[in-house]
């Protein structure tokens, strides 16, 4: 019994690390103080669709990329923007944040975006142009104040089809 209990915790741990490593080979490691995941979603259960404005489980399919577990989430609409929002408040200090995920497109062409609610001219963003998985960050970083509200959005499609699968989306504190 002992043995199994041994055996059971290395198992465990070997797993635990492995996972680390693997999320550290998909997104690169963080530089202490330098960045800090402020929010992640992976888009695995139906709970993780909470909070989510225009996303709901018939949206889950099962392409996903390298890490990004069992489901990734389709993101295709009409015309009126964003097809998919979610909201969050921002850190208790001046902040710049970057928004980073894996993303595929299925049709024409989409567009992930970090946007400080009450001034939509402080945004960041990235586009949606390639056919196979790829691993997205935003170029530039969005300032933000303590208390503001920040929304990330995702949009594929309007008066042209369009669509993309959207996974392990995070938002990056950056520290300087």
């Amino acid at each position: 019994m002992k043995r199994f209990i041994l055996c059971a915790v290395m198992i465990l741990s070997v797993a635990i690390f492995a996972g680390c490593d693997l999320y550290s080979r998909i997104f690169g490691p963080n530089e202490p103080g330098k960045d800090d995941v402020w929010y992640f979603n992976s888009f695995e259960t139906s709970k993780d669709l909470e909070g989510w404005k225009g996303l709901s489980p018939k949206l889950f399919r099962h392409d996903v990329p390298p890490g990004g577990g069992k489901q990734a989430i389709l993101i295709s609409g009409g015309c009126v923007v964003p097809h998919a929002s979610y909201e969050l408040t921002a850190p208790s200090e001046n902040s710049r944040l970057h928004i980073r995920c894996w993303a595929k497109l299925l049709a024409t062409g989409g567009i992930i975006s970090l946007t400080n609610v009450a001034d939509r001219n402080e945004a960041v963003s990235i586009s949606v142009t390639d056919t196979v998985w790829t691993k997205l960050q935003s170029e530039q970083a969005l300032n933000c104040r303590p208390g503001e509200k920040i929304r990330i959005e995702l949009m594929s499609g309007g008066f042209v089809a369009g669509g993309m699968l959207v996974d392990n989306i995070e938002v990056i504190v950056v520290h300087e």
